[in-house]
């Protein structure tokens, strides 16, 4: 869910905003990119804040030189409402440090170099399959072998309890899925067809069903804010 990262894009604008000082996405993003990767010494990416400050569905590029270019993509608005009623979402009950678990692959990413490859690929199918209004179950699939992918750069990503609810959830007929954040705990995204989804909550009873829409604007700030 990038909670933590959400925080600190937030706890930035809020803090520009008392200041008085207009911020732009781009130095609101660098700035929480300092705090939780320079200041906390916090073992995190990048895509979480860049998520929050920007909003929307995105092509996020990520480059060596520490560059990040932000593509919204091309979707219409109708397959865009439709992806959403594919989706739905459970906290799993399992708190975790997203950083922890990160540190248990992010020293060794070189060695798994191959897999990254594949899950980077996957991503510019996924962003065809919108912006082309390809059968959208094949986004669910792509999750799916992504998840796939991303559990095995790590045993602290999945666990017998998780794996036990990815089982379940595909025996009600979810097509795809995956633990959100760093793993190992959070909240479960499950994409299946809507007539599917009132058997997966019922697997699912035990935990709890989050709804959830699409966020189009990234951190903003309303109301009035003032200071003493």
């Amino acid at each position: 869910m990038g909670s933590s990262s959400s925080f600190t894009v937030g706890l930035l604008n809020i803090l520009y905003t008392l200041l008085g000082q207009p911020v732009t996405k781009g130095k609101l993003l660098q700035d929480s990119l300092f705090v939780e990767q320079k200041l906390l010494g916090e073992t995190v990416g990048s895509q979480d804040q860049t998520a929050a400050v920007y909003g929307g569905l995105n092509h996020i590029k990520f480059d060596t030189d520490g560059a990040i270019t932000v593509s919204p993509v091309d979707i219409r608005p109708t397959m865009k409402t439709e992806l959403e009623s594919h989706l739905l979402l459970f906290f799993t009950g399992l708190q975790r440090t997203a950083s922890n678990i990160a540190a248990t692959y992010a020293q060794d990413l070189n060695k798994k170099s191959h897999l990254l490859n594949q899950m980077k690929s996957m991503v510019k199918e996924a962003v065809s399959v919108l912006e082309q209004e390809q059968q959208i179950k094949l986004f669910g699939q792509l999750l799916n072998n992504a998840w796939q992918l991303k559990r095995s750069l790590s045993p602290s990503i999945s666990s017998d309890y998780i794996d036990s609810l990815y089982e379940s959830i595909i025996d009600a007929g979810a097509i795809g899925g995956k633990i959100t954040g760093a793993g190992g705990g959070g909240f479960l995204l499950v994409f299946a067809e809507p007539d599917k989804h009132q058997s997966i909550r019922e697997k699912l009873k035990d935990l709890l069903h989050v709804p959830f829409v699409f966020e189009d604007v990234g951190s903003h700030i309303f109301g009035n804010i003032q200071s003493d």
